[in-house]
Formats: C-alpha cells, structure tokens, sequence
C-alpha cells in the first residue's frame, strides 16, 4: 500500500526536513564531516608531499639556473683575466729582451749613443729584406746607421722620413758590410743572399770553422766596430780557388722581433733635434 501526500503534506514534510538538518548538534555534524573525509586522507597526503616535491624541483631548477648563469659570467671573467696576463706576460718578455740587449750592446760597445724604436711592419714583397720602424730623421736617424739587437747587426737604414724610416736587413742582396772574422781576424766583405743567410766573401787564408763569429769592422765611420754580423755555418774553397765560399746566418731572428736598436755616431745630442731624451743612452 502506497501513501500519497497531498502537496501541501510535501510542502511542511520539506520544511521539516530542513530544519531539522539545521536542528542537528554540532557535535554529530563534524563526526559525519570527518567520515565523509576519512576515505580521503591518502589521496590529500599523497597530493601534499607531491605539492612540496614540486615546489622544491621548481626552486631547485631556479637556482641551478642562476648557478649556470653565475658560472658562466665567471669562466668568462676567467678567460678574460687570462687573456690579459698573457699580454701583461708578453710586455714584461718584450721588456726584459729590451734590457736584455741594451745590457749586451752597452757591454760590447760602451758610450755609443742609441735610439729605441719598434717594429711597425714589413716590406710588401715577400723576402723583400725590408722592415719599417717608427723613429725617423726627426730622431735624428740616418741612411747608413746600424739597427741591432743586442750586439747583432740586424740591418741598416735604407731610408728616412720625420716619423718612420725603412731597415736594409743584412740577409738582403742589396745590403754589404765591411766585416773580418773573430777567430783570424781577416777581413771580407758580407753579402746578403736573400733566403735568410749571408755570404762572406774575399777571405783567402785559413777555413773558419763552422760556428765561428764574424763582426764589422767600423771602417765608414758610421757602423761600429765588432757588432756581430752572424756566424759560420759552412766554409767551402773550390780546387784552383783562392778564395773561400763562407755561408753565415745570422744571430737575431728577426721574425722574433718587436723592438730594435738604432746605433748612432758618436756625437753632441744636440745634433738630433726632436729626439725624446728618454730614447738617449
């Protein structure tokens, strides 16, 4: 048997349900909400620890990245820093080769008066035999004064505007120095080849040997006495010959180079108007 209610019936039933829900002790309405959320814990735990893994992923991403960031800006301050002691590394070497041959030429020619100068460039054709320098005849430099390193010959000036001035290297085929030899002390005359060696020519007597020293003589007035021109690599007389065929290289590389010394004849400072007095030794 089925009840019917009439609509009004349903109606006040509605309203009592209602109320009676909000009628409900406090009590007993958080004992149902903790059943109700009883099968939930796990999930919500699971989704907790899963939260605060992300969190620490995410915070450890971002400070992998700025760890990233902070050493690549330090490699690069470290190539830089590198970077600069090898050019500061370089200077010092360049400086020390300076003094270095200042000291010899000061110890094999006491009194002659120099002018420092710097290698600016080569000839345009290759195996030219040709360097330019940055002193000129406002420095008081001259064709014919000799250009050393150390107490080596390198060349001679070819010639001189005020600020740059072209060096015959004594390897060309154009330069020729008034030379003897320091074993015997004969005398000859040096001749570039062009392929980065020397000839000595006119020597008669005995064979040098290989390795023996060979200097100027200081004759014209103008290149000093015992500069070195090179050394002995080979010395050959052909039969009915009386002279020797002396091949010589030189003692400088000039590849190596970046710095020269000009020799100038002995005389007032005066005569040089605008050299810098720091060049004067």
């Amino acid at each position: 048997m089925s009840i019917e209610f009439r609509p009004r019936a349903r109606f006040v039933l509605g309203c009592v349900a209602v109320f009676g829900c909000f009628a409900i002790p406090s009590q007993l309405t958080s004992r149902i909400s903790l059943a109700c959320l009883g099968p939930v814990v796990p999930l919500q735990r699971n989704m907790a620890r899963a939260g605060r893994s992300l969190a620490t992923f995410i915070d450890d991403l971002a400070s992998f990245r700025r760890t990233a960031a902070e050493n690549r800006a330090l490699r690069d301050r470290i190539a830089e820093l590198t970077e600069q002691q090898k050019q500061w590394q370089a200077l010092v070497r360049e400086r020390d080769d300076k003094l270095r041959m200042f000291d010899e030429l000061g110890r094999a020619q006491p009194g002659l008066v120099t002018c420092e100068a710097e290698i600016i460039g080569e000839g345009a054709v290759a195996q030219s035999g040709i360097l330019f320098i940055d002193r000129g005849s406002s420095a008081g430099l001259r064709r014919g004064m000799a250009v050393v390193a150390g107490n080596s010959v390198v060349g001679t000036i070819a010639a001189a505007s005020p600020s740059v001035s072209s060096v015959l290297l004594v390897t060309s085929p154009a330069s020729r120095f008034d030379a003897e030899l320091v074993s015997t002390g004969e005398p000859g005359v040096v001749i570039g080849k062009g392929d980065g060696t020397m000839v000595m020519k006119y020597v008669s007597k005995t064979a040098p040997q290989p390795g023996d020293g060979v200097v100027t003589r200081g004759r014209d007035g103008v290149v000093p006495r015992r500069l070195v021109l090179g050394t002995v690599l080979t010395a050959f007389r052909a039969p009915g010959s009386l002279m020797h065929d002396i091949t010589l290289r030189p003692v400088r590389n000039v590849e190596r180079l970046s710095g020269v010394v000009v020799v100038k004849p002995a005389v007032a400072k005066e005569d040089f108007p605008g050299e810098p007095g720091a060049d004067a030794r």
